[in-house]
């Protein structure tokens, strides 16, 4: 611990929570290709591990269970890319999963996902226009939006830029 002020500032390397970047490969397909996104906002999704209670004597003994990943959540600006806005290739997405008109179902049109953050890590220089600049990564895999969120219009919003949730089902992920 510490023993002054000017030790705990000379050892201290907090992560800023706006430095970050998400990549997501999107599945091959009509459409569809590569594409970076800059989301507004995210949250490294959540892990847990359930618990199998064990009546023993009197008392229950805990074992630990199946692990299980919470939906993940990204807030994206509606930018246009070469292939069309983010939106769109959202919903060409939903739409190649299951087709709304034949409700033709594929299941297999997951693609990765990695979130970059900590472009300070060990008290370097800011690097956020390079990918290596990032210290801490964790990989998504099987990933697949399960919900396009509502992209508001109105008269009343100016000076900013549209935006809209998507949340996506993932099957696990990796710290690297």
């Amino acid at each position: 611990m510490p023993a002054d002020i000017l030790q705990f500032r000379n050892n201290f390397r907090g992560t800023r929570n706006n430095r970050f970047k998400i990549i997501l490969s999107l599945p091959g397909g009509n459409s569809l290709a590569d594409l970076d996104l800059y989301g507004k906002a995210t949250a490294l999704p959540t892990a847990s591990i359930g618990m199998i209670p064990v009546p023993w004597m009197g008392r229950v003994i805990k074992f630990s269970g199946e692990r299980t990943f919470a939906d993940w959540t990204v807030q994206l600006y509606d930018s246009s890319q070469a292939e069309g806005d983010v939106r769109s290739q959202m919903m060409q997405w939903l739409e190649q999963m299951d087709s709304a008109r034949i409700h033709d179902i594929s299941y297999n049109f997951t693609a990765s996902a990695e979130i970059h953050w900590d472009d300070l890590g060990g008290g370097q220089k800011s690097n956020h226009n390079n990918q290596s600049g990032f210290q801490k990564k964790v990989k998504l895999f099987g990933v697949f939006p399960i919900d396009v969120g509502e992209l508001q219009l109105s008269y009343d919003n100016v000076d900013q830029f549209s935006e809209f949730p998507v949340t996506f089902a993932y099957d696990f992920s990796e710290y690297i």
